[in-house]
């Protein structure tokens, strides 16, 4: 918010930023449907729904913002093609990335790496000895600025670990952390927010079981990464509290992002669309 407050006073400052901390998601989701589709289709419109979270009810302003700027990213790292100028590109980028949050430069990392094990995997990478090489010699250059900052602040943390709270939680914190992109409650689980999550994942899932909608393949890997992402992350670590609800909105941030509608989906386009803008009332 720094750079805005150059140019405007504090309170101006402070609103646009959080309007533009509120808009980077289905930014960042469009962008990625964008370079993985080919298009800004109509499934990318219920990203508008991931806005109202429970990270922005807790007030993670510089959280919401850094994620959706680490999907932009994201979606700028598979657009531009593999190489030592990408490389230098991100390493101009990620100390930004890594100022507006620490946790927005770690999933970006996470996504990444996801995104490139699946390519390489589906044959795009060349050998392994090739493709290792060059994830940890080139583009893993990419990490060096912001890991260096991040252990030049360590030596002022180590002193009080042992007395930072750290926890994984149970099985109500992993409920929490799938319902926490629906849920504007900030002090529990409400029904409004498991009805959003019921309904949404039900749409979706008649959606892809009858083939009205298709993931991008290069996606495929990204999301299924990414769900592993919200069930392991631990409710609390080193001291961070709530760890457990950040990154819920990301599966389906992917999701909306790689989804595209089939032949028979433009078919019933305007059910489809009617049933999404009724949980936008919702929420």
């Amino acid at each position: 918010m720094r750079p805005l407050m150059a140019v405007m006073d504090p309170y101006t400052a402070g609103a646009v930023f959080n309007v533009l901390s509120a808009a980077m998601l289905p930014l960042g989701v469009a962008l990625l449907s964008l370079v993985t589709t080919g298009r800004i289709g109509l499934t990318v419109a219920p990203a508008v729904l991931l806005i109202y979270s429970k990270p922005l009810a807790w007030g993670f302003i510089n959280f919401v913002f850094s994620t959706g700027l680490a999907l932009c990213l994201f979606a700028l790292w598979i657009w531009l093609r593999p190489g030592w100028r990408r490389t230098a590109l991100f390493a101009l980028l990620m100390p930004v990335l890594f100022f507006s949050h620490v946790l927005g430069f770690l999933l970006f990392g996470f996504l990444m790496l996801a995104y490139e094990l699946g390519q390489f995997a589906a044959g795009r990478r060349g050998r392994l000895s090739h493709f290792a090489t060059r994830l940890i010699l080139r583009d893993g250059l990419i990490a060096v600025v912001p890991l260096a900052l991040f252990a030049a602040g360590l030596p002022d943390r180590l002193p009080g670990l042992d007395t930072e709270i750290s926890g994984f939680g149970g099985l109500q914190s992993r409920m929490e952390a799938l319902l926490a992109p629906f849920d504007y409650d900030s002090s529990q689980v409400s029904a409004l927010g498991r009805s959003l999550f019921v309904g949404f994942g039900l749409l979706l899932l008649i959606a892809f079981r009858s083939g009205w909608m298709t993931l991008a393949p290069p996606l495929r890997p990204v999301f299924l990464a990414s769900v592993v992402l919200v069930l392991a992350v631990p409710a609390a670590f080193l001291g961070i509290s709530l760890l457990h609800i950040r990154f819920g909105a990301i599966p389906m941030a992917i999701l909306l992002a790689g989804a595209s509608l089939t032949p028979a989906g433009r078919a019933r386009a305007v059910p489809l669309s009617a049933a999404f803008l009724g949980l936008f009332a919702l929420q």
